[in-house]
């Protein structure tokens, strides 16, 4: 359930950041689409610096889920631009400002490089905590397997469903599957080893899981 709920979220991910400078172009934005991957990318790397603690207090399993929405809301804040482009091209009245669409979209990608870092650690001390000496390398591998299946099926999907379906359902769709990807992690069970809860420390109390001595 923990690949699958990265595969989901990440599929999304992966289609949407691979066109997301020609997208935002295309309906007159420019460069924003650039902005906006250089402000997720700094916040990723800022947000790992305080996401042991985030974890610590609200355990793996939530942060896991409150994070994986900082996707789900990056990719729906596409549609903001796309409508906006549909109802001028329609001659309609703007739903949306320019000023308030830039914001949100900015804003999208900051909230987002804040929660990337918090689920990878929570994802890899779940993990760590899930698997024994014996299974862990099988686990770990299992994992990557299929995140790394989501980056080939995004860079397949996208293109193909671009040509299928508009722009505002194509972004519809990958907001959705996201969101189902983050639902499938209030389901995973408790580790076998070690659950960390709100207030737990991530240090493994060693009397009770002694760890192996080095040579």
């Amino acid at each position: 359930r923990l690949s699958l709920g990265f595969f989901f979220v990440y599929s999304s991910f992966f289609s949407c950041q691979s066109i997301a400078s020609r997208v935002i172009a295309d309906v007159g934005y420019g460069n924003l689409g650039f902005v906006n991957l250089a402000i997720n990318f700094f916040t990723y790397g800022v947000s790992s610096t305080f996401a042991e603690s985030i974890v610590r207090w609200c355990g793996h399993r939530f942060t896991m889920f409150f994070c994986s929405l900082m996707y789900s809301t990056w990719v729906a804040a596409f549609l903001l631009p796309v409508i906006q482009f549909d109802a001028a091209q329609r001659q309609l009245p703007l739903p949306f400002s320019e000023t308030a669409i830039k914001t949100v979209f900015l804003g999208s990608a900051f909230f987002l490089g804040m929660g990337s870092g918090p689920l990878w650690v929570a994802q890899a001390h779940y993990v760590a905590e899930t698997a024994d000496e014996k299974t862990k390398g099988r686990y770990n591998s299992l994992f990557l397997c299929i995140f790394y299946c989501s980056n080939f099926f995004a860079s397949t999907i996208s293109g193909k469903l671009l040509t299928m379906v508009s722009k505002t359902q194509f972004y519809m769709v990958m907001a959705g599957v996201s969101l189902c990807g983050s639902m499938t992690y209030l389901t995973l069970p408790k580790p076998h080893h070690y659950e960390v809860t709100p207030g737990d420390s991530l240090a493994i109390d060693e009397e009770k899981y002694p760890q192996p001595k080095e040579c």
